[in-house]
């Protein structure tokens, strides 16, 4: 009995020291996570609040319920706010002392405008309540681009599903910007040793893109062609061959969906003349086509297209041949677009004079 009541007590005072140490441990954890916890919350606040104040960085460190960008100047050894843009200004470029930015969302009367850094004067470059540019479509856009190439600001007015339109004008500008080519969301790409006009607009499955050329010293825009793709039918722009024509391929409507159908099958395939493009000429007629073509490349090095379907074939422009082939897909080349830049990416980019930068307020 004795040496029974002596293992009892044993196992008690056991058990109260195991019950000590696991309630201490968890103390510890709870005491851990509580300060881990507490220096997040401190270095995300401190991140937040954090503005980078070298004069040549144009942005300080984003908040979230920061909205509208300022403008902010070092003055006697303090930095002061002298201009507020208006909220969610969706572009801005730089030109010598002169800021150029659009009008903020969709609205009825699209603006363009210049903020002098230096003086702070501020000009209306482009009004549309004054002009009458657009006659149909939707009453409500915005400016979807802003490009300055050689001295000259081109502008485009865009939207959802709405017509708009290319503009231009001399810097400084002092006069009033000329309208070189309807369509929405214009964009000039240097492409193929060329710059071009390039404008797009789609929904759901279907979608259709413009090619025009454009002379920068004349403001010459000639249209090319209309390429479409998805779920409607028509021509597809494939690429520009050796001979400076523009491949266009008649594909019937396809589910758009990114699949292998995506844009229906190839029925035949004709060359367009840059330089002329009315004269169309034929590559593939529709009776030498081969069946059930769901992709085609054109490959620069050998001057020859891959049609890609339940078999693939080459043809040879040289030869003017089809002959089967059981070469790998190339693999696309992706090219970078500074076109879909977000305000936040394109102010980072913008290098402002000493003293001034850009913040969120």
């Amino acid at each position: 009995m004795h040496k029974m009541g002596y293992s009892n007590t044993s196992k008690i005072k056991a058990d109260s020291k195991n019950r000590r140490i696991i309630v201490a441990f968890v103390i510890s954890v709870a005491v851990f996570f509580v300060i881990e916890l507490y220096i997040g919350y401190n270095n995300q606040t401190s991140i937040r609040n954090t503005q980078i104040t070298n004069p040549y960085t144009t942005i300080s460190q984003p908040r979230k319920n920061g909205t509208r960008w300022a403008l902010k100047k070092i003055m006697n050894g303090k930095e002061e706010i002298v201009f507020s843009f208006p909220e969610n200004i969706n572009k801005i470029v730089r030109w010598g002392d002169l800021l150029i930015y659009g009008s903020e969302s969709y609205t009825s009367n699209v603006q363009l405008f210049s903020l002098n850094i230096r003086t702070g004067e501020r000009k209306t470059i482009y009004d549309q309540s004054s002009r009458n540019d657009f006659t149909n479509g939707r009453n409500s856009r915005y400016v979807s681009n802003i490009q300055i190439l050689q001295n000259t600001l081109y502008f485009s007015i865009g939207g959802y599903l709405t017509t708009g339109a290319l503009f231009s004008i001399n810097l400084p500008p002092t006069s009033e910007p000329i309208k070189l080519s309807d369509g929405a969301n214009n964009n000039i790409q240097y492409w193929k040793n060329r710059y071009w006009i390039m404008n797009s607009e789609g929904d759901a499955c279907w979608g259709n893109k413009n090619y025009s050329l454009i002379d920068l010293v004349s403001k010459k825009v000639t249209n090319i062609v209309t390429s479409k793709v998805g779920c409607i039918e028509g021509e597809e722009m494939i690429d520009i061959d050796k001979r400076n024509r523009m491949i266009l391929a008649f594909h019937t409507a396809g589910s758009g969906e990114g699949d292998e159908d995506s844009n229906g099958m190839y029925q035949y395939i004709i060359a367009i003349l840059l330089s002329n493009p009315q004269n169309k000429e034929g590559v593939i007629a529709k009776q030498n086509m081969p069946a059930n073509i769901r992709s085609i490349v054109y490959l620069n090095e050998s001057d020859k297209l891959l049609l890609v379907g339940n078999e693939k074939y080459l043809f040879d422009f040289a030869t003017n041949s089809i002959t089967k082939t059981d070469m790998i897909l190339p693999t696309p080349i992706r090219s970078e677009s500074t076109q879909n830049k977000t305000v936040e990416e394109t102010i980072k980019d913008l290098v402002l004079p000493e003293g001034y930068n850009f913040v969120l307020q």
